[in-house]
């Protein structure tokens, strides 16, 4: 009884505690995944039950956004640095086979899911393409949210990946935009 008060208590204080290494203003989201089923241009089905097996970070895409074509290298790279030890998925607001088309035109590295109703775009709270989250590979929830991206955006998730499951990486951040990159609305 008293292992599982301590981490009872570990994981409160997990959820509360800002992340030191960047804005210390951020707090852990620690919301419960949403629910959904979307179809992967990989052909796979993910649903919050799969995908919470590890660290994942996913961006929101908003079909035809130009802002797009220009995030597509950064989230690449996101993507080829986590290695097999965490994953970047992408969901988009189309129909499976338009996000297909519309994943080969951006060069993505990583699947792009369909989510043509945009249910589990609203669940989670995206607003704009190119937000994001971290969902923790250890309690299966929703870790941090972020509007957009950004050098700090990119270096918090990488200093945040190892309490969630993740790998240690240490990224070049200067290779990542300095200024806040957001997108079209979803």
């Amino acid at each position: 009884m008293r292992t599982k008060t301590l981490l009872v208590i570990a994981t409160a204080l997990a959820c509360v505690a800002p992340s030191l290494a960047f804005d210390q203003e951020k707090e852990c989201a620690c919301k419960d995944l949403p629910s959904f089923s979307l179809r992967g241009t990989d052909g796979q089905q993910y649903t919050q039950g799969n995908i919470a097996d590890k660290a994942t970070v996913i961006v929101f895409i908003a079909h035809g956004c130009p802002h797009n074509k220009k995030a597509a290298p950064d989230w690449n790279r996101v993507s080829k640095l986590m290695g097999t030890k965490a994953r970047v998925l992408g969901v988009i607001n189309t129909d499976p086979v338009t996000a297909k088309t519309y994943a080969k035109t951006l060069g993505l590295t990583f699947p792009l899911l369909s989510d043509k109703d945009s249910k589990a775009i609203e669940a989670f709270g995206a607003k704009h393409s190119l937000d994001s989250v971290l969902i923790c590979g250890k309690d299966k929830r929703v870790a941090k949210q972020w509007e957009g991206y950004s050098r700090a955006t990119i270096g918090e998730i990488f200093a945040d990946l190892p309490g969630h499951g993740g790998p240690t990486v240490k990224p070049d951040l200067k290779l990542f935009p300095e200024k806040k990159q957001s997108g079209c609305s979803l």
